[in-house]
Formats: structure tokens, C-alpha cells, sequence
């Protein structure tokens, strides 16, 4: 037997049919087929192996690991009552014959055909069943076997193509900044070359040491003075500091000598000065 809901078989056990063949006529202790539905259910909260006698628990209870009630000639119901109505034609008189599903007491013999005409089950089973079959629900009784169970199939797993790892990245070239500048000039993705040029004067003007020799450096943008710049302000002040130091010297002396203007003056080369005109 299959207790089956939604298309989905929920349970099954095995069942003995009757010895004497199949059918609905009265007194002929055969098993009636077809559709039928639940009318009655009997023997809730009676223990497993409880007795019945006409559909009435008699309050004794058979010891099911007792060997000797298989021994029993007699046909009894027990545990719980499953009671049969017939809805066709073929099957109209179940009712009134008494046509269970019920427990036995000759549990070695189910899934032979040895009843009068009801349904036999184990006794664990048959409480099983009586709680998933509540009233109305639909019986089907048949001749034709059961479909095979249709396991289903397990579905192929499809497996991700490997791919070749890919090739580590080209290093980049390596080229002066001052190609580079000029690349990244052409090249539409790269850097604005101001950002650039931006970048390399801050890190000169941080990082560079000064030139002791006062010898403009390669990347230097301090413009170099003309020669028409030779009397600049810093020659200038070179002359009034000497112009200063000759002063001193002379006030030492008591001596006063009339500094020089500073667009007349002309200062003699470092080698070619006396020492008294020697910057301090």
C-alpha cells in the first residue's frame, strides 16, 4: 500500500489481500476492488495489539513479541480499524460487509494473501496509516502493480571550461624623464606633461643639494644674468659692503675716507684687492 499526496508517495507498507480471491458479494470473504474512501476511524489512543470485537476495543491487548499469537487460528483485528466505503458500483456493498484496514495478529504473513476480505497490516504500520488517513480521504484498490519508483536523475553538473592563465603584465620600459615627458605629451591617456613638469621641479627644488660652484644645474630654471647685467644690485652691494669695511677700518684709525657712489664704483677682481679691502 502507497500513501501518496501531491503527486508525492509519502509512505509505503506492505498488505495481505484475502485467501479467497477478489470481490463485493456478501458471505464470500473475498476483497472487493475500486475506489473507496475512509467512512470511520476506530481506536484512537487504543495501545498497539489492543482487541477488537465488532468494532468495539475490548480493553485486552495482545503481547506482539509473544510467538505464540501467530499461532492463533483465528483472525484477529487489532491496534486500529480502518472502515471501507465503496463508491462504484463494483464495490457498493464493502460497507456493510465490513471491509477494514486493521492490525494482526499474524504479522510473518503480511504481504501474502491470507485475510477474509479486509486489509491486513503490521501493527506499527497500521497506526502510522490511521494518522495520515483522516476521513474522506480516497482508497484505490487494484489488481495492477505499482510503477516503479522513479528515482530523479541526477543532473550533470557542467564544468567550467579551464582557461590558461593569463600572461603576467609587460614591465615597463625604462627611459629618461625627459623622454618621457615628451611620450606623455603624444600619448592621450597618460598624464597632462604640466603635472608632469610640475612633479620634477617640486622634487628638485626639495631634494637637489645647492651648487657650492654657483654652476647652473641641468634642471634649474633660474635664468642666467646677461652681460648687460653685469651692475646688478648684488655687485652693488658687494661694493658697499666693502665700502663698509674700509670705513671701519679708517674710524680704527681716526681716518675718515668718502665712500664711493654705488653707479661709479668698480670692484677690483678678489685676487687683485689689499687686504685692508678684503671682505670680512
Amino acid at each position: 500500500m502507497r500513501i501518496i499526496e501531491n503527486d508525492q508517495i509519502l509512505r509505503e507498507f506492505p498488505v495481505s489481500t484475502s485467501k479467497f480471491g477478489l470481490g463485493d458479494q456478501f458471505n464470500s470473504y473475498r476483497t472487493p476492488l475500486g475506489m473507496f474512501e475512509v467512512a470511520q476511524r476506530i481506536g484512537h489512543n487504543v495501545p498497539i495489539g489492543g482487541i477488537f470485537y465488532r468494532r468495539t476495543f475490548t480493553g485486552k491487548a495482545y503481547d506482539l513479541n509473544d510467538p505464540r499469537i501467530e499461532r492463533l487460528s483465528r483472525d484477529s483485528i487489532l491496534s486500529r480499524i480502518i472502515w471501507l466505503r465503496g463508491l462504484e458500483e463494483k464495490n457498493r456493498n464493502a460497507y456493510l460487509r465490513g471491509i477494514y484496514i486493521h492490525g494482526t495478529n499474524q504479522e510473518s504473513l503480511v504481504g501474502r494473501p491470507v485475510s477474509y476480505g479486509c486489509i491486513r497490516m503490521k501493527n506499527h504500520d497500521v497506526i502510522e496509516a490511521f494518522d495520515l488517513l483522516p476521513e474522506g480521504t480516497r482508497i484505490v484498490i487494484q489488481t495492477d502493480p505499482f510503477p516503479k519508483k522513479q528515482h530523479p536523475r541526477k543532473k550533470n553538473k557542467q564544468k567550467h571550461p579551464v582557461l590558461p592563465p593569463e600572461p603576467p603584465p609587460a614591465p615597463p620600459p625604462i627611459v629618461p624623464a625627459n623622454a618621457k615627458l615628451v611620450a606623455s605629451a603624444s600619448d592621450p591617456n597618460a598624464p597632462e606633461p604640466t603635472i608632469l613638469r610640475s612633479t620634477l621641479l617640486t622634487t628638485h627644488s626639495t631634494d637637489t643639494a645647492p651648487n657650492p660652484t654657483n654652476t647652473p644645474s641641468p634642471t634649474s630654471t633660474t635664468p642666467t644674468p646677461s652681460p648687460h647685467t653685469a651692475n646688478t644690485p648684488a655687485k652693488t652691494v658687494n661694493s658697499t659692503r666693502v665700502n663698509k669695511t674700509t670705513s671701519n677700518a679708517n674710524n680704527h684709525n681716526k681716518k675718515t675716507i668718502p665712500t664711493q657712489q654705488p653707479h661709479t664704483s668698480t670692484t677690483a677682481p678678489t685676487s687683485q684687492r689689499t687686504p685692508s679691502q678684503q671682505p670680512t
